[in-house]
This record gives structure tokens, C-alpha cells and sequence, in this order.
């Protein structure tokens, strides 16, 4: 049996590459089943009612300790603690440190690639404790300094907070060289596991960090159920994080004290069928470890290979050498914008994500406004890294051919439109590639803002690349004139279109009464917005009624 076929997504949707595991990976049947039989036969509460099902719930919760220690080489499942992800385990060490004498030093250290569950906690633990956070340097092309980075930490080093590999770059960083140095000035060590443990042998007890946090729905398990490993001398200095039932030991009106880790920190009804699922995921990947390493070596080699012969492309990161064992790749493309590629990729049935990976500071360190990540598992194949590659290279030279205006094609619409050639083209068009040839166009059409108008206060959060939206002085009738500008070109055409029907609107009182969205409907655009495309434009509506005078 090939291992892609434990996974019954995959024949649900075999035209599909699936090159987006880093952001969350599908599940094989055994965790499916184990998830459905709990549910459908099994399901009771957990450590609160004495009858036989409610005690066999129990087990299974408290036995599923015991398999997820197995799989990160911990020695006592009372150091297993259950939270909603890897996100709520970083927020739960960081709040459990706010009021904690634990700490010695005034320095936290993270590294320059960190997601941001990795930084926004240890941000906001630094300013409430005055302590100072320090990053990581990056060498050339998105690389890790590690002499550099081991360097910084000394005696004023309270935390070493880093990432087992980044999620934005798939770097693979040495960190038990961190942890040996931060134990020699007692410093506490925070490892974010997350796009480790799907793919390679984690070892806490050799690694012998103070934490070690990990995701179940990035390593084949079911979302809102995640892990927090803590050594338990440390779990049981560590403050509870949140307060209620089920972790409480004794309860007056005026005082409460608390059951040991790792109950002390699972307030409330917990994920029971999520961590049923999750020990499900961690059996499967002990059972099939070594094919796991085996096959995405190959895939790595193999994307490596064929993303390098692409002379467009810029890999990022230690890919960039082939020294990442990893089928994890981050790159950008030249002349070209990730959202474009993005979105004809889609056409093409390949799913992978663009944008910043939750990692803006590093977006911002590299100067560059985001990057296409493919990011593969054991379920996939050889053979769809080599159609990712001839996909690649169709959509790149798509996207750097010159689209040359041509005259309106002849189109009978209502009054309403008549007058707003970009809409009637969109109205006409009956298929992906005339509407992409059509939105192209339009970009061509879109009065920018020149850079100086590309500011903080013209800028429009929220889209899939960067927008900057303003009123200009320039129509005699209606007084006001929108221009903007993004670095997209479907993004620009987007605009063209959405700012053509905007600028014949003269008075404040249409502006704001008028439904861009039943507009874009009727026109026929939304058929072909993705989710966030539209969540962008919407944005751009937003804006655009709020700004007119």
C-alpha cells in the first residue's frame, strides 16, 4: 500500500498538488476512524463521573499522554500538557512567566524568522517584566547567523526562544547548540516544534530543553488540540494560565488551590475527541517514521532540483543550498508578484500559500513583500514536484507576457453599465482565461498613486498584497478622483475595475449608499474571487466609503 493512500483526501481530489502541509496537512484514515469511533460510540466527559464510560474516556484521554511522550522522546506524560495548539502553548508559558520569579536575566533572544506565536508573546512579556528582546541576525539570503546568534546569549540571557524549523523558510536550526549554551547561564529554553515533529525524530530528553510545543493538525492530526511539552519541575513553578473548573484542587469564596501539571493548566472541558485524534497522529508517525525520512529526503532533493532549474526563482533560506533535509521551500520570483502566481497556480489545481507566514518583522528584515512557500508531506510524489514544475514555469511566463490593448468587444448591457467599458468586459467575459485577460487589461487602465502618495494613512490593510487607496483633486464634476496603487497586477486590474464604477459616483450620499458587492455579483467578478480576494476588496470598499469627504 503507498502511503499516499492511507490519506482518503487524496482520492476525493487526485488532480489536486497539495504543496501547502506547513499551514495544516491532511489526515490518514486510522486518525479519521479513531476520531469517529470515540464520537460515535465511546464519547462520555472525562476525570469527573464514576460510571464505567466515563472511566474508559478517562483512560483513553490520560493514555494518549503516554503516546504523544513516546513520540518526542519524553520520559513522564505528566510533562504532556494539552492546549489548543502551538499558539495557546507559547501564550500559556509566556503568561505563566508574567508574575513568576522563575526568570533569571533581563534579555529574551529570538530568532529573526520566528512566526509571530513566537514573538508577539515574548514582546508583550517583555515589556510588562522591562526586559529587553533581542533578534537573532540573518545571514545573506534568509540564512540563520548561528555563530553570530549562540554568541548573543550570556548571563543577561533569560530566555532563548526559537523555532526547531521556521515555518516561513523551512530552515532546520541547531538548536541543541542554543540550548547547551542558554543552560550554561540558566536560561530557559522555548522550542516551537510545530514543522519539526511532522518530519523529523524529536528527541526532548537528548534535546533537553525546558519546553517544546507543537501543533496536532501540522503533524496529521485533527486542529484545536496541540501540545506543550515542559520539564515538570518547571510546569509546576509555571503560574495556571487560565482558572475554572476541572484544574482547581479545592475552591472557597475566598481561595482556590490548584491540581499538579499537567491538569493544572487544562481548565475546563478539554478537546477530548481532539486529543483521541491527536494520539492517532503520533501512533501513525511512530509507526511510519523512517518511510516518513526516507521519502521526503527524495521529495526534498527532488523540489530542490527542480525549483533550482527555474531561472526565475529565488530560493530562500537553507534550501537555497540544498542543506535543508526538509520538502519545505520559500522563494520569490523576479518581476513578478507572489499574489500573481498565486492565483494562476490555483487555476492549475496546485494549492500552496503566499504572503508573509505569519512572519512580517522577517518580510520586512528581507525587504521583500512576501514569498511563495511549497510545502510538502510524506503523501506526496516525485512525479507532482515535476508537474509543480512545468506548472510553475507556464504560469511565470503567462504572467510576463504582455497583455496589449484591443477595443471593447461589442456587448449589449444595461443603462447602468453602459458607460464603464471595464465592467462590460468583465460582463462578457464566460471563462477564467477571458476574465484573467480582461482584469490584466484593466490594470493597465488603473490612475496610480505615484510613491509619494504611498503612505501609512493611504494604505488599505487586509488585501493580498500590498494597496494604497487616496482621493485626488482632478475631476471638475465630481470634484474627488480615487487612485491607487498595488504591486499585483490582478490586484491593479482588480482596482481598475472597482474604481471605474467608484468614480462615476459623484456624491457622498451614493458613495456610501452604493453595494459594491452586489455590483461585483452582477458583473459576474465573484465567480472568480477566492475568499481572501474578496475579504481584499472589501477592505478596498471600506475604504473607499469611509475616505470621501
Amino acid at each position: 500500500m503507498a502511503f499516499r493512500d492511507f490519506f482518503p483526501f487524496f482520492a476525493h481530489h487526485p488532480e489536486l498538488i497539495y504543496a501547502d502541509s506547513a499551514a495544516t496537512s491532511h489526515k490518514p484514515d486510522t486518525v479519521i476512524e479513531a476520531i469517529q469511533q470515540f464520537l460515535r460510540e465511546d464519547y462520555a466527559t472525562v476525570h469527573r463521573s464514576a460510571y464505567s464510560l466515563a472511566t474508559t474516556a478517562t483512560q483513553n484521554y490520560e493514555a494518549a499522554r503516554i503516546q504523544i511522550a513516546n513520540l518526542i522522546g519524553c520520559d513522564d506524560a505528566r510533562s504532556i500538557v494539552y492546549t489548543k495548539g502551538a499558539t495557546e502553548a507559547l501564550n500559556l508559558v509566556s503568561a505563566g512567566l508574567h508574575d513568576s520569579d522563575m526568570l533569571e536575566g533581563d534579555e529574551i533572544l529570538i530568532c529573526a524568522s520566528e512566526h509571530h506565536a513566537n514573538l508577539v508573546p515574548w514582546q508583550r512579556l517583555a515589556a510588562y517584566k522591562n526586559m529587553t528582546l533581542r533578534i537573532m541576525p540573518m545571514l545573506e539570503n534568509a540564512r540563520l547567523d548561528v555563530e553570530a546568534s549562540v554568541a548573543m546569549i550570556t548571563a543577561k540571557t533569560a530566555i532563548v526562544a526559537i523555532a526547531h524549523v521556521s515555518n516561513a523558510l523551512g530552515n532546520v536550526h541547531p538548536i541543541k547548540r542554543f540550548i547547551d549554551k542558554a543552560k550554561s547561564y540558566k536560561a530557559l529554553t522555548i522550542i516551537d516544534g510545530t514543522q519539526a515533529v511532522p518530519h523529523m525524530s524529536v528527541d526532548v530528553s537528548a534535546l533537553d530543553c525546558d519546553f517544546y510545543v507543537f501543533s496536532g493538525h501540522k503533524m496529521f492530526g485533527p486542529t484545536g488540540i496541540g501540545v506543550l511539552f515542559g520539564k515538570y519541575a518547571l510546569l509546576d513553578e509555571l503560574q495556571a494560565y487560565q482558572l475554572g473548573g476541572e484544574m482547581v484542587q479545592k475552591v472557597s469564596y475566598t481561595s482556590a488551590t490548584f491540581q499538579s501539571p499537567p491538569l493544572k493548566f487544562e481548565a475546563g472541558t478539554p478537546n477530548i475527541s481532539g486529543v483521541i485524534g491527536l494520539a492517532a497522529a503520533a501512533k501513525f508517525i511512530v509507526e511510519n517514521r523512517l518511510s516518513i525520512e526516507h521519502h521526503e529526503k527524495a521529495l526534498a532533493t527532488k523540489l530542490f532540483s527542480t525549483l533550482s532549474g527555474i531561472p526565475e526563482l529565488n530560493l530562500l533560506g537553507d534550501f537555497a543550498d540544498n542543506k535543508s533535509r526538509l520538502p519545505i521551500a520559500s522563494f520569490t520570483c523576479s518581476g513578478l508578484h507572489a499574489n500573481d502566481l498565486a492565483v494562476l497556480l490555483n487555476q492549475h489545481n496546485v494549492a500552496l500559500r503566499h504572503g508573509h507566514h505569519c512572519a512580517m518583522p522577517l518580510m520586512q528584515l528581507l525587504e521583500i513583500e512576501g514569498t511563495l512557500r511549497v510545502s510538502l508531506a510524506a503523501y506526496n510524489t516525485e512525479y507532482e514536484i515535476s508537474r509543480l514544475g512545468e506548472i510553475l514555469k507556464r504560469c511565470i511566463h503567462t504572467l510576463k507576457t504582455p497583455y496589449e490593448s484591443e477595443p471593447i468587444a461589442e456587448h449589449r448591457v444595461e443603462n447602468e453599465l453602459s458607460d464603464l467599458p471595464l465592467a462590460s468586459q468583465i460582463l462578457a467575459s464566460h471563462s477564467w482565461d477571458s476574465m484573467f485577460r480582461q482584469i490584466m487589461l484593466a490594470g493597465k487602465t488603473l490612475s496610480p498613486l505615484i510613491p509619494a502618495q504611498r503612505t501609512e494613512e493611504n494604505y488599505v490593510g487586509g488585501c493580498e498584497a500590498d494597496v494604497w487607496l487616496a482621493i485626488i483633486s482632478q475631476s471638475p464634476q465630481t470634484g474627488h478622483f480615487y487612485a491607487a496603487y498595488s504591486p499585483s497586477k490582478i490586484v491593479r486590474g482588480l482596482l481598475a475595475i472597482l474604481l471605474e464604477k467608484a468614480n462615476s459616483l459623484v456624491t457622498k450620499q451614493e458613495q456610501q449608499a452604493f453595494d459594491y458587492n452586489t455590483y461585483l455579483d452582477e458583473i459576474g467578478l465573484t465567480h472568480y474571487l477566492s475568499e481572501s480576494r474578496t475579504s481584499g476588496l472589501n477592505a478596498v470598499i471600506n475604504k473607499i466609503q469611509s475616505i470621501r469627504e
